[in-house]
């Protein structure tokens, strides 16, 4: 059997917790250290060469991906699985293209989550039902399957305030941005995403789990 090292990317206190009490259950897996932002998970990377790493993308000083792009063609031996709350198909995507192994949703059973773990440590790779799902629809170009990572961040941010039923002068003021700005972020949106209404948007944000529905 094949014991594998692991290092554990995670801010929320809790999560980690619960993450490590997880880990701890199999025997064939050892943590090795443990993190809570990029600066921190960057040096265990490097000190510590973990076989595998458990990830958060969304961490306090920047997004786990970064790290992914900086150093796994340094060490390409270090399996990666992400773990986020993100099923976006644009994070998705982005994920992948960086090298990732794994793909899971926080929202995912306990029972996934050791699956996915013993399938990274056996070499193998491993996508929640539901990312599965999105990488599927994206891969047969059926409606909703733009890629979020055409989006600046910005564009973004005005696509979820608009999705939320907002005006562009109430987006502009939330974004801290002159009115003219944010109309032409909404164009910019608009025209990238070749939609021709607020309506629109508001169902691909909700397909794309920008916003609920």
């Amino acid at each position: 059997m094949k014991h594998a090292s692991l290092l554990l990317v995670e801010d929320h206190p809790l999560l980690r917790s619960g993450l490590r009490q997880l880990i701890q259950q199999n025997p064939l897996l050892a943590i090795i250290g443990e993190a809570e932002d990029l600066d921190s998970a960057r040096a265990q990377w490097l000190a510590q060469q973990p076989q595998l790493i458990v990830l958060d993308l969304h961490l306090p000083d920047g997004n786990g991906l970064l790290l992914v792009r900086e150093l796994l063609p340094r060490f390409p031996q270090t399996r990666i699985l992400v773990l986020s709350s993100d099923a976006t198909a644009g994070t998705i995507t982005q994920a992948f293209e960086a090298g990732v192994h794994g793909y899971v949703i926080k929202s995912a059973p306990l029972s996934e989550m050791q699956r996915a773990l013993d399938a990274l440590r056996l070499g193998h790779a491993f996508l929640s039902p539901e990312v599965a799902a999105i990488a599927l629809r994206k891969l047969r170009n059926e409606p909703g399957d733009t890629s979020l990572s055409i989006l600046s961040p910005r564009e973004r941010e005005m696509l979820r305030g608009l999705a939320l039923g907002l005006r562009t002068k109430e987006v502009a003021d939330q974004m801290g941005i002159q009115v003219k700005t944010a109309e032409t972020f909404r164009r910019r949106l608009m025209q990238k995403l070749k939609l021709t209404s607020v309506a629109e948007l508001t169902r691909y944000a909700i397909r794309n789990g920008i916003v609920d529905p």
